[in-house]
């Protein structure tokens, strides 16, 4: 349609193209020069006779001036025949000037329409390209939508087929699906998401998981085996034979854990092999996983790149690993369950982390050690519970901090950790635990703690506010060569007397020591005492040195 329109208008235009009309002086006579020869002698003539007639009539009586006369009459009429023959021989002139300039003027307008003769055929030729252009254009779009739908209509049906397969009866069927979505995912970059949260929503689907564990089974389902560890889990889980009736149980585990293992695989970013670093074309970019109320079993997450992570109430059975995983935006636990060793050795936290109401289960030793960071954010344990044991030795956290009203069952270890703000464990109470090395550059609150076991903040450091008031200390406590930049403060702090000294007596920061009189604690027997403090004049008790140095012999 549009090439008959530019069509039918470029004849138009060209119909139009007609040539511009040619004027030009008509020729002269041929008799016109003999007549004007005529008359130019007869006016000459006519003069002269009529002169020469006038001098006769002057009757001169002297015949030479008569003749000068006659002869000047002659003169006279030939004059009139010269100027007569000049002035028509300018007209000429004239008119022959006249001709050339309109010659030359009637050329310039032929030139003129040439001109505009090519530069409308050039129009035509611009407008008719243009209008080739604007339907190739045009085909060029309706072929890519059309392919584009096409291809939507693919990636469409092959999302609702495979969502379809996740919800058969036949376990084959379900893993069928989860790979074909992997697949789909792998192939449409902006699918990736979508994917993700159908596995997410999968995991998050009620669970019971059965007590016997699949013989010879890679802990996740990874290709890498579970990094061993010095509290004794391995990657190979022991062997068992399914109880009757758990098929269909032990089917559905299988499912799950492909679904871990598939979100595992494409969110590691690279690997490093001899030296090495390899990126990985699986790797799967700007994730949000949300695993909030899942069941996940034997969850391997290490080495991965995870923009946001979910794990509200969520239930983690048997070994955990977040090991080396970096964290870029906001990463919840609130309420989850481990029931088997955690790692977070090396992980980091580039937004808030909230581990609020964790349990680690007796068998759930965590680990948060080593180059684990917590970056400029809240990080929050609030009322979590570490049945086992927990290692926070050399961790760093860089923004506020909150362990308050956390048990730890066993002896937490933050030897060498780094708190780089505002940090509290009030209310936190302690099996022991273990300080050492340890700095706070910003305020440390540790009111209304407990430490039921042997405590050690040997050269630990505090740089802010430090407070351990109404804190108790049921047994040794060391502050060993601890330094503070500001003074400490004990109020209300009570500690047990024993002569059971671990190897040496308690050491208290400079400034403080135990009373000398005994303070009754509802609900504890033992004797225990108040911590007060020494004024600066007060003379040193040579006598109470010397029986805390017995004591320790002892």
């Amino acid at each position: 349609m549009i090439e008959s329109v530019s069509d039918s208008s470029a004849r138009r235009s060209a119909s139009s193209l007609v040539s511009p009309p040619h004027t030009s002086r008509p020729l002269l006579p041929k008799w016109i020069v003999p007549a004007v020869a005529v008359v130019v002698l007869a006016a000459a003539g006519v003069a002269g006779w009529l002169l020469w007639h006038w001098v006769d009539t002057l009757a001169l009586a002297d015949p030479e001036k008569k003749a000068t006369a006659q002869l000047d009459v002659v003169k006279i009429a030939a004059s009139i025949v010269v100027a007569g023959g000049g002035l028509f021989a300018l007209y000429l002139a004239v008119r022959r000037q006249r001709t050339q300039e309109l010659e030359l003027e009637a050329r310039h307008a032929e030139l003129r329409h040439r001109q505009s003769e090519l530069d409308q055929r050039d129009r035509i030729q611009a407008h008719t390209e243009q209008v080739a252009e604007t339907n190739r254009l045009h085909a060029e779009r309706v072929a890519t939508n059309t392919e584009w739908d096409a291809a939507a209509r693919r990636v469409t049906e092959l999302y609702s087929t495979s969502v379809g397969q996740l919800g058969s009866d036949r376990a084959a069927v379900r893993l069928g699906g989860m790979y074909a979505l992997e697949r789909l995912a792998q192939d449409n970059p902006h699918q990736r998401q979508t994917v993700v949260n159908v596995l997410c929503a999968y995991l998050r689907m009620p669970y019971s998981a059965p007590g016997d564990r699949p013989a010879l089974r890679r802990i996740g389902g990874l290709r890498a085996p579970f990094k061993s560890s010095p509290r004794g889990f391995s990657a190979i889980a022991p062997a068992s034979t399914p109880r009757p009736g758990a098929d269909e149980e032990l089917q559905e585990r299988e499912v799950r854990l492909t679904a871990q293992r598939l979100l595992a695989t494409h969110l590691i970013p690279q690997v490093v092999n001899n030296g090495s670093t390899w990126s990985l074309a699986t790797f799967w970019p700007d994730i949000d996983l949300d695993l909030s109320g899942a069941t996940l079993i034997d969850f391997v997450l290490s080495g991965c790149a995870v923009r946001t992570f979910q794990a509200d109430r969520a239930r983690f059975i048997g070994p955990t690993s977040f090991a080396g995983t970096a964290f870029a935006g906001f990463v919840t636990f609130p309420g989850a369950t481990f029931t088997g060793p955690v790692d977070f050795e090396g992980a980091t936290f580039a937004g808030p982390a909230h581990f609020d109401g964790v349990t680690f289960g007796a068998n759930a030793p965590a680990t948060f050690n080593r180059d684990y960071r917590f970056h400029p954010f809240d990080v929050g344990f609030r009322n979590a519970r570490f049945t086992a044991e927990a290692t926070f030795s050399n961790a760093t956290f860089t923004g506020a901090t909150s362990f308050e009203n956390v048990v730890f069952a066993g002896i937490p270890k933050f030897f060498g950790a780094r708190f780089s703000w505002t940090t509290t464990f009030s209310g936190a109470r302690f099996e022991g635990a273990v300080f050492a090395r340890s700095s706070f550059a910003g305020h440390a609150g540790f009111e209304r703690a407990t430490f039921e076991g042997v405590t050690s903040f040997d050269s630990a450091r505090f740089s802010g506010e430090t407070r351990f008031d109404e804190t108790r200390f049921a047994v040794t406590t060391w502050f060993r060569d601890a330094t503070f930049d500001r003074e400490p403060w004990f109020d209300g702090a009570l500690a047990k007397w024993s002569e059971r000294t671990w190897g040496r007596p308690s050491t208290w920061p400079p400034g403080w020591r135990l009373s000398d009189e005994p303070v009754a604690v509802e609900g504890s027997d033992g004797s225990w005492r108040a911590l007060e403090r020494i004024e600066r004049d007060e003379p040193v008790d040579h006598d109470r040195l010397a029986r805390a140095g017995e004591d320790a012999g002892s």
